[in-house]
């Protein structure tokens, strides 16, 4: 019993950064979607904190997008410009979930 708890463990352990990292874009989309992106020229939030990875944007003022089906964002999440950068955001935390560069 505690050797099966064990290699389930390991095992989930070892595939959790595959699983989390499947959720957004493969790393050859990124620069597609970044050039989508600057073609769509939209406006810039101005956000007084720093753009990072589980910052939570404020829940007015910010515009978010949908990500065309092409580039196989987790459904539900969306984009945001946010001081210049590309960020998926979960919608319903406000939550930045990656950064496009």
């Amino acid at each position: 019993m505690k050797k099966s708890l064990l290699a389930f463990a390991a095992f989930f352990v070892v595939t959790l950064p595959y699983t989390a990292q499947a959720q957004f874009f493969r790393v050859e989309e990124r620069p597609h979607f970044h050039e989508f992106i600057v073609k769509q020229h939209h406006p810039s939030f101005r956000f007084h904190e720093e753009v990072r990875i589980g910052a939570i944007l404020p829940g007015v003022g910010v515009t978010y997008y949908e990500v065309p089906g092409e580039y196989h964002v987790k459904p539900g999440y969306r984009y945001a410009v946010v001081n210049d950068r590309v960020v998926i955001v979960d919608p319903r935390t406000h939550r930045i979930e990656e950064i496009i560069e």
